[in-house]
């Protein structure tokens, strides 16, 4: 972040130092691997094994050594001594943890107040590094901490969960948590939010872009589609979305814009129209130059996973066998081959909201050979987010299934919290809707279901 400030003797705006709210891959890297070390050497040296516990003290020097390096090569607004404080925060974080598990209760509650003090110290160091940014490091470093503690002690279960999370807040020095702008109405089309394009009929004669298609045909369908797709979401809508705070635009398609996917066996390209990948490719240039993140969504997939007007065909009689879940993750080693390059695009939904009569198992499976075939496209771990909705599942459904897997870099639940449908939720006061936004509950799943279990999620349709 960029601060200007009044100089008084001169009477001119002047750069302030700059506030990093994010750090660079290679400065994260070393202070993540500060924060592994010393946790790791705290639990050895606890637990009695001393070459293991020497081997990660000098790996702890040998990072820091190159985490200043790192930090004078880029020449970045980072004192020494605010380095210092952030391997001093892992350090005690690393012992109170140890000591912790091996029940020594006084030396923990010493090194818990050293860790808190230099947390303290870090997060006041607020002309260098964000409030948000210094909170990333000092979980980064406590699940760290907790993650060896509970290794070396045989609590799997919480290891586990720790390892999540100190995984999240890796993520978290590297990239800002998404705050952005649904790009709806555009790539697949909702009558609901593009009633001008829909005016010339009922809903009853055409509630869908499949009906609108089909009712025109192929020819007008094409012209009066394309039209709209050129003026709906044009440069300046991104220039307004980033002039007013947004990081990042999440961009829902249909699997039948996707150009190349017709060559696909079992897809059939012809129900619908209209191809939209170049204005996607437009999208991701002006984020690229603009500095937002683009959030990928595969809004519908071959087959439709569920009768509802949102993947683009209202379908009464749809049911779970009708999707193809193998067709759809071929559409989706398509998209990931063709943005695998483009630093802006952060994220990859593999579906929208499939129905909650897809069994659990079909689903699941269905996830996890779509993570395998972005990752094998060449979106990569260190950048790339693959989401995955948990829409209207309890997500013991999904923790049961031990997903996401633990080799799974990088995979975030997506949460739909929308706040507006029944009497429970237009009965609530203000302050009441504010407090179920913030903490998601009374939603299904909620935030704090997902977040308890040590998994990222994102937020990516929402109403009050």
């Amino acid at each position: 972040k960029q601060h200007y400030l009044l100089d008084p003797q001169h009477g001119l705006w002047v750069k302030a130092k700059v506030e990093m709210d994010t750090f660079p891959p290679s400065v994260a890297n070393e202070v993540r691997d500060v924060a592994w070390r010393s946790a790791w050497m705290a639990a050895n040296d606890v637990a009695n094994y001393p070459f293991d516990a020497a081997a990660d003290k000098a790996a702890v020097a040998q990072h820091f050594a190159t985490l200043k390096a790192e930090v004078v090569a880029l020449n970045l607004n980072i004192s020494d001594d605010l380095l210092m404080d952030i391997r001093m925060m892992a350090l005690h974080a690393a012992w109170h943890t140890a000591y912790t598990r091996q029940g020594r209760a006084r030396a923990a509650a010493e090194a818990l107040a050293e860790f808190e003090n230099m947390a303290t110290a870090v997060a006041l160091a607020r002309d260098e590094v964000t409030g948000r940014l210094a909170e990333e490091m000092r979980w980064l470093c406590w699940n760290a901490s907790w993650h060896a503690a509970n290794s070396r002690t045989g609590y799997s279960k919480d290891a586990a969960r720790d390892l999540s999370g100190f995984k999240a807040h890796y993520r978290g020095m590297v990239q800002a948590p998404y705050f952005g702008v649904n790009l709806g109405g555009w790539l697949l089309l909702e009558r609901w939010q593009c009633d001008a394009l829909f005016a010339d009929f009922t809903a009853e004669e055409v509630p869908d872009e499949y009906s609108l298609s089909q009712r025109l045909g192929p020819a007008a369908a094409a012209e009066k589609i394309n039209a709209w797709r050129e003026s709906w979401i044009t440069r300046d809508d991104i220039v307004s979305i980033k002039a007013k705070g947004f990081n990042s635009v999440r961009v829902p398609f249909g699997w039948w814009t996707v150009d190349g996917v017709e060559d696909e066996p079992g897809i059939d390209t012809g129900l619908f129209v209209c191809r939209g990948m170049r204005h996607v490719d437009n999208l991701v240039a002006w984020a690229e130059e603009l500095g937002l993140s683009v959030v990928l969504d595969l809004h519908s997939g071959v087959g439709f996973q569920s009768g509802h007007h949102a993947t683009g065909r209202d379908n009464p009689s749809w049911k779970p066998s009708d999707w193809d879940t193998s067709a759809t993750v071929r559409v989706l080693s398509v998209v990931a081959e063709r943005y695998k390059d483009a630093p802006c695009v952060t994220g990859l939904c593999v579906i929208n909201e499939p129905s909650n009569d897809v069994p659990s198992d079909q689903l699941i499976a269905f996830y996890r050979s779509a993570y395998k075939a972005v990752r094998a496209a060449g979106m990569p771990e260190g950048r790339v987010d693959v989401l995955f909705p948990a829409f209207q599942r309890n997500f013991g459904e999904f923790t049961s299934r031990s997903f996401p897997d633990a080799g799974m870099e990088r995979a975030v639940m997506d949460l739909h919290q929308y706040q507006c449908f029944g009497d429970s939720w237009t009965a609530l006061t203000l302050k009441q809707h504010l407090d179920r936004a913030s903490d998601g509950a009374g939603h299904w799943p909620g935030m704090v279901d997902v977040a308890s279990a040590g998994v990222l999620c994102a937020v990516s349709e929402w109403s009050l």
